[in-house]
């Protein structure tokens, strides 16, 4: 009818934007918690444990995470026994963002 063509415009973009902006959310919310992650078991690990398994003081632990050489499973190898893997949850917060936006859209329709 009469206003179809601005009504598909404007679907056409909403769709286009959540298409970009979605997927990079939620990988920045995961990076976020891997980051936090890999901190606390940090805190957890005495620094000559740590010097030994990385080849480099604890203060280098930003240039270990870009070069991808600091991961949560080398940390937990020198980590005391019984610390908790914390990879199960690393999702958690992206979901309940996720499951937020979707009861949004459900309730605005």
């Amino acid at each position: 009818p009469k206003y179809s063509n601005s009504i598909h415009g404007a679907a056409l973009t909403a769709w286009s934007a959540s298409a970009v902006a979605g997927p990079m959310g939620l990988a920045y919310l995961r990076s976020r918690a891997e980051r936090a992650a890999i901190d606390e078991l940090v805190d957890g690990v005495t620094p000559e444990a740590f010097e030994a398994a990385f080849g480099a003081s604890v203060e280098s632990k930003q240039s270990l995470l870009e070069s991808k050489t600091l991961t949560i499973s080398r940390l937990l190898e020198i980590s005391p026994e019984n610390t908790p893997d914390p990879t199960p949850h690393l999702y958690d917060d992206t979901f309940y963002v996720a499951a937020g936006f979707l009861g949004v859209a459900a309730v605005s329709n």
